[in-house]
């Protein structure tokens, strides 16, 4: 009459028990049913992996170096008065965290973060958690790693898209007016992920 097939996932050894009750044949998941023999289509074993968590690294180092090489063929001011700004789109996969939504149902935040000058990794990092603090994100670590600033995640969150921005001031001359605008640096290189 009915055709109905499921496919059900065991993580542990204590979810299941072979021939319970001295029965023969038959395998019990604890929670969902006894199965017979018969009615088995296949069992596939997938070995454990240990989770990877989602991490983002940002090199102050490269990206001052960077700036000051576009500052001295362009004429842009100093790295001293230079302003910058890292933004990124941490995507949640596999869970359904309620503070990784937003109005398009997407799964998955944005942030950005803000400083001025040449700053270490150390002095980022200790800046971007007080602000990280601030807006209460338990889920997204800031730390530094020898001269890395690392963003890090659990092992559902997925960086995305990332690009480190430098503000160019607007210009004027007689008659026009060209307003101030974030120009990025760096991007976040996807092809260059293992």
């Amino acid at each position: 009459m009915f055709n109905f097939t499921t496919t059900t996932f065991i993580h542990s050894a204590d979810q299941f028990q072979a021939n319970p009750n001295q029965t023969v044949n038959t395998f019990r998941v604890n929670g969902v049913n006894l199965f017979k023999k018969e009615d088995i289509v296949g069992i596939y074993r997938n070995p454990y992996t240990d989770p990877v968590n989602g991490k983002l690294t940002v090199t102050p180092t490269i990206i001052n170096s960077a700036y000051t090489t576009i500052a001295t063929t362009e004429n842009l001011p100093a790295i001293a008065r230079a302003h910058f700004r890292l933004n990124f789109y941490l995507k949640r996969s596999g869970d359904n965290n309620s503070y990784y939504s937003n109005d398009m149902v997407f799964k998955g935040k944005d942030f950005h973060f803000e400083w001025a000058g040449s700053k270490t990794a150390a002095q980022l990092a200790k800046m971007f958690t007080k602000i990280n603090k601030l807006y209460g994100d338990i889920y997204l670590k800031i730390y530094a790693d020898g001269d890395n600033l690392v963003f890090e995640n659990d092992n559902y969150g997925l960086f995305t898209e990332a690009n480190v921005e430098f503000w160019e001031e607007g210009s004027s001359d007689c008659c026009t007016y060209k307003g101030g605008n974030w120009r990025v640096l760096d991007e976040l290189d996807l092809s260059a992920t293992t």
